[in-house]
């Protein structure tokens, strides 16, 4: 109970390092380290890695290290989680793992299996899934869609074409304007539910060349409130760890005011 587990896989055409702890978690420093050097192997291997847990990453356990090598161990991992180069991929089993923030927040994408189909995900930023699968098949293969996104060379695609609305004026749908523009098919929207529904972040191809995109949704008002900014923040801080070109469509009539936004520090 509370070792960890790490091996090589291949999903699809790509090789993946992946690695997890059993169901209640890392109990163990020993284990601590062992997931500190396989995240330096797939450094030296230049693999991506798929991080899978549920409600607990690590739980302290009853070893016979000290407290303080206990914290040294989780600290030297989630140093050597910010300096890695390989892309992570976070795979999360239970809604509770989202709030493991300190583990979470260097990931290329937090992609949770919601077997239930849960409604009460806490959507704060920071705790919010970039994606929600029914289960892990699909959880997998969406895996392999934002890494294919990231890294595999594409055709240039040379029909695509802007397709504006005539009244602009009048409320539109903003991905129908992003499908003209990119590739056909490409289009991935992250964080893609109702609460975030007046600013739209994705990523897609744009003339064979995987681009990241912003864009205020003007059919949901497309007023930028403090939590739509705040996404928008954490995506382009995330984009730039990419190196992944960005491109940014505006059409809104202004910040939303208010003191309670204020109070949320919008951005």
């Amino acid at each position: 109970a509370g070792a960890l587990s790490g091996w090589l896989a291949r999903l699809g055409e790509q090789p993946f390092l992946v690695i997890g702890p059993g169901e209640s978690g890392i109990r163990s420093t020993a284990s601590v380290y062992k997931a500190r050097e396989l995240i330096r192997i797939a450094d030296r291997l230049a693999i991506p890695v798929i991080l899978f847990f549920g409600r607990h990453w690590y739980r302290s356990g009853s070893d016979t290290d000290d407290e303080a090598e206990r914290i040294r161990a989780r600290m030297d991992f989630l140093s050597t989680l910010q300096k890695s180069r390989s892309p992570r991929y976070h795979l999360i089993l239970e809604p509770d793992g989202l709030g493991r923030v300190a583990l979470n927040q260097s990931a290329h994408a937090l992609v949770l299996v919601d077997n239930n189909r849960r409604n009460g995900v806490d959507s704060r930023p920071g705790l919010a899934p970039d994606f929600k699968e029914e289960n892990l098949p699909s959880a997998l293969q969406r895996i392999c869609q934002i890494h294919s996104l990231q890294t595999a060379a594409a055709a240039r695609n040379p029909d695509s074409q802007l397709i504006v609305p005539e009244n602009s004026t009048q409320p539109f749908d903003m991905k129908s304007v992003l499908h003209s523009l990119v590739d056909a098919r490409s289009l991935m929207c992250w964080q893609d539910t109702e609460l975030e529904r007046n600013l739209i972040t994705a990523t897609a191809r744009f003339q064979g060349q995987s681009v990241a995109i912003i864009a205020d949704q003007p059919l949901k008002g497309g007023v930028p409130d403090a939590h739509g900014t705040e996404r928008f923040r954490q995506f382009v801080e995330r984009v730039e760890r990419w190196n992944m070109p960005l491109l940014m469509l505006s059409n809104a009539p202004g910040f939303l005011p208010g003191t309670q936004q204020e109070r949320l520090r919008i951005q």
